[in-house]
């Protein structure tokens, strides 16, 4: 497999061993080393030769002056999925947040103990009873530092906005998860 190009080869063991050597010996060294018929390498040589041309073998890495930028990146993966044939160049909103953790509605009101247990979290938003950002949300939604969350509880409703979004808070530091706007 040629990693950079996406390309999946199934080789003999002479164009394996060919290909451990192409970069670093001439055909002649490549000859004098293998003890398969030189006709076989020779093939196998200009077979491998030909899929460097096409830019299937031996690829250049387009990412790799990247890697140091992504490295220093302070990010969070929420999710890392790479098909083989696909590019990634790790920078993607799928793979990462932005330095933005985020979580499930109704675990986050959970956890910052505006609401005490996930289930009735829950079943205030089927009731329609969470909004967030001014509109109806589902427990699923995925909350983020910077949303406004209301609750309406009968007559009274409470607005906050997230702060911070973490997996786990004591009990006297879920106050400091979102500040209380109305």
């Amino acid at each position: 497999m040629d990693v950079c190009s996406g390309a999946i080869h199934v080789v003999d063991d002479v164009t394996y061993d060919v290909i451990a050597l192409y970069e670093e010996k001439s055909l002649e060294e490549i000859e004098n080393e293998l003890s398969y018929s030189k006709e076989d390498i020779e093939e196998a040589y200009k077979e491998v030769t030909s899929l460097k041309e096409e830019g299937l073998l031996f690829t250049e890495d387009i990412y790799e002056d990247y890697i140091k930028e992504v490295k220093s990146r302070k990010t969070v993966v929420k999710a890392l999925c790479l098909h083989i044939a696909h590019d990634c160049n790790l920078a993607c909103r799928y793979c990462f947040t932005e330095s933005r953790f985020e979580m499930r509605l109704d675990k986050y009101l959970k956890v910052s103990r505006l609401i005490k247990r996930r289930t009735v979290a829950n079943e205030a938003c089927d009731a329609e009873k969470v909004s967030v950002n001014g509109k109806p949300a589902r427990a699923s939604y995925e909350v983020k530092e910077g949303d406004q969350i209301t609750l309406r509880f009968g007559v009274r409703t409470v607005t906050v906005e997230v702060l911070s979004v973490q997996e786990t808070v004591r009990q006297s530091d879920a106050a400091a998860l979102y500040r209380q706007i109305q």
